[in-house]
């Protein structure tokens, strides 16, 4: 399994780890949500919970 992340510095960080096989992933940032929480989608690309 492949498992990349980025962390994007501006004056907000962004983060975000994805599994580039399967292409599901997560992504939190503040300034886009509103909140600290990860967002995630799953292999079908689609928005889902987070486990």
């Amino acid at each position: 399994m492949e498992l990349f992340f980025y962390h994007v510095f501006t004056d907000n960080l962004t983060e975000i780890e994805w599994n580039a096989f399967d292409k599901y992933g997560r992504v939190r940032d503040f300034k886009k949500f509103g909140d600290k929480n990860w967002h995630c989608w799953d292999t079908t690309l689609q928005d889902s919970n987070c486990q």
